[in-house]
């Protein structure tokens, strides 16, 4: 097997007459623009993309959420009128994701354009919701 002649890892200074000095050869290297981070045992993430930022199953989670926070949801999407309702069915985020547009008529939202706008941030929530489960089970 060949061997190759060892390839300098930076380029010579602009200065520098002699092609082969770098600062390789110097033994200074070039200082870092960003200190390197390393996450100490507290804040280890199982994923080199997942921080304290990432979405899991926090109490934050949708399907964590409690019947107050449903009527957060709701007067979100402007049908906050509805909150009585979710309450008395006991709406909270693991049912929510469930509710599809016969079970919000079947509750009692007469008004078709407010189930679909229920039931497209439901489907919203819902997609987001099983995406991230997805990304924890990989």
């Amino acid at each position: 097997m060949a061997m190759l002649a060892p390839k300098t890892a930076f380029p010579a200074p602009l200065g520098s007459s002699n092609p082969m000095v770098s600062n390789v050869s110097t033994g200074a290297a070039p200082p870092s623009r960003r200190a390197p981070t390393i996450p100490n045992q507290a804040t280890a993430y199982a994923s080199p993309t997942e921080s304290e930022f990432s979405e899991s199953d926090g109490p934050d989670a949708v399907k964590n959420w409690d019947e107050d926070r449903v009527c957060d949801y709701l007067r979100s999407v402007k049908c906050g009128e509805y909150e009585k309702l979710f309450r008395k069915n006991h709406i909270n985020g693991e049912n929510l994701l469930e509710l599809d547009k016969d079970v919000l008529k079947e509750m009692g939202i007469e008004k078709v354009g407010d189930r679909v706008r229920l039931f497209l941030g439901i489907k919203k929530l819902r997609t987001k919701a099983y995406a991230n489960q997805k990304k924890r089970n990989r």
